[in-house]
């Protein structure tokens, strides 16, 4: 039923709004449910965000329900579910809540900000705004900003690398 809607929301039909928001309303209803299994809230999660993942309001009411209270496993699996997200509007949301998460969840938001040029474009900012240390990326990570396919991402990672001193210096006297 969630693709058929998909699909319907896709050609431009609103003949099923009112059943598209009781589906939603549901989905919140399971993941809201602290007698459903963390596998059943999960999955909800994961429909919720795929049902329309271009809908920034998708995100917001993932957002809502990561507090420094949640469990770190069903929290991380919250902003892992968010990596469905098409909205250019993940990035400035995500961001802006890390302040907060934990520090065991913040690691999975960072992931969850690398998955698309947009959101890794919000995760730069956030670095260059101070939101986001250089220090909560991976080695790995860090090659990924200087290594990115779009050349954009690639130009401000390089930049806000630099500035922050984390880029390795092919000077090898620097370094020893």
């Amino acid at each position: 039923r969630g693709l058929l809607i998909q699909l319907a929301t896709r050609w431009g039909s609103d003949s099923l709004d009112e059943y598209i928001a009781q589906v939603r309303e549901a989905l919140l209803d399971q993941l809201d449910d602290p007698d459903a299994s963390l596998e059943q809230r999960v999955t909800a999660a994961q429909q919720f965000v795929a049902f329309d993942a271009e809908d920034p309001d998708a995100v917001s009411e993932i957002l809502e329900r990561i507090t420094p209270q949640t469990s770190p496993d069903f929290a991380i699996a919250l902003l892992q579910s968010l990596g469905q997200c098409e909205t250019d509007e993940l990035g400035p949301q995500l961001v802006g809540h890390l302040l907060q998460l934990t520090p065991s969840t913040r690691p999975a938001a960072v992931t969850v900000l690398l998955m698309r040029p947009a959101s890794t474009m919000a995760l730069l900012k956030g670095i260059s705004e101070g939101v986001i240390r250089l220090s909560e990326l991976s080695p790995d990570q860090r090659q990924m900003l200087m290594d990115h396919p779009d050349a954009t991402v690639r130009m401000t990672g390089r930049a806000v690398l630099s500035r922050g001193g984390a880029l390795p210096s092919a000077d090898r006297q620097q370094v020893i």
